[in-house]
């Protein structure tokens, strides 16, 4: 019996100063056929950017659930009951958290009868902008007049140059990266890592390298400002030295994820 593959979905959390992260709800929904595990963080803290936070991060999570549980239910009604149950396992993970900032990584793995589970990931940074509580998108992190795909694009092809195996990049095929590649990430307290598309490791050769770490001191034009200020701050060295060692990449399980979306002919950027 042929079984179309599930896209998944992952997020992480990681704790920085006093806001609070109280005990996860763990949500545990089965039928015939599958089981959908799902961890909500539970984020108790009362400031305006922990309100939002908690409100996107269960939305996030209810979706994740809900998309696989709607998957399922059409699989085993179309093809009847699997051999082995579908199962789908979410879990967020809190890279950074405080009072005026917080990000989360969720992973996200489906095992559906394919030679490997498929493994995802999803993201939620919330901070302030102009002291309001947002959801932060890259420009957010940036300085009015830097252009912050370009910036993190050059950064991430960069990092990517030192790994011999990335063949694509080695040779000129994959030279920038575009807003939808570069769009989703996540922060902890020295760096941000970005969390390429499947395409990447599907469509260009480079090695199962699913996330791209990136120390701030790495990426001209942030602005200390910003929604970033409670870590990068004035005079916490942004801009002057390394925060970290060095960039660091991330290689997935599997070298390719087995569900990724097609894309057309193949160019120098995506």
């Amino acid at each position: 019996m042929h079984y179309r593959p599930f896209a998944v979905t992952a997020v992480a959390v990681f704790l920085l100063t006093s806001t609070a992260l109280a005990a996860n709800h763990v949500s545990i929904k089965e039928d015939a056929g599958w089981i959908a595990t799902a961890v909500f963080p539970e984020i108790s803290g009362d400031t305006p950017v922990d309100q939002l936070a908690r409100d996107r991060a269960a939305a996030i999570t209810h979706k994740h659930q809900h998309d696989f549980i709607v998957w399922a239910k059409d699989e085993v009604k179309a093809n009847g009951k699997p051999d082995s149950q579908f199962s789908y396992q979410s879990t967020p993970t809190v890279t950074l958290m405080s009072k005026k900032l917080v990000s989360l990584l969720w992973t996200n793995e489906a095992d559906t009868g394919g030679e490997h589970p498929s493994i995802a990931y999803d993201t939620l940074d919330v901070g302030l902008v102009h002291g309001k509580p947002k959801e932060l998108t890259l420009a957010d992190l940036f300085k009015d007049g830097v252009d912050p795909v370009q910036t993190a694009s050059h950064a991430i092809i960069q990092q990517l140059l030192k790994d011999p195996d990335t063949t694509d990049v080695q040779q000129g095929r994959l030279t920038e990266l575009t807003p939808g590649l570069v769009g989703k990430f996540y922060l902890g307290d020295t760096a941000i890592t970005f969390v390429l598309s499947p395409d990447i490791a599907a469509r260009y050769a480079v090695d199962g390298i699913d996330m791209v770490k990136i120390p701030y001191a790495e990426l001209p034009g942030l602005d200390p400002y910003g929604p970033l200020k409670p870590i990068l701050g004035v005079g916490k060295g942004v801009g002057k030295k390394p925060l970290v060692p060095g960039s660091s990449l991330h290689y997935s399980h599997f070298a390719i994820h087995h569900f990724h979306p097609t894309y057309g002919t193949r160019t120098g950027s995506l």
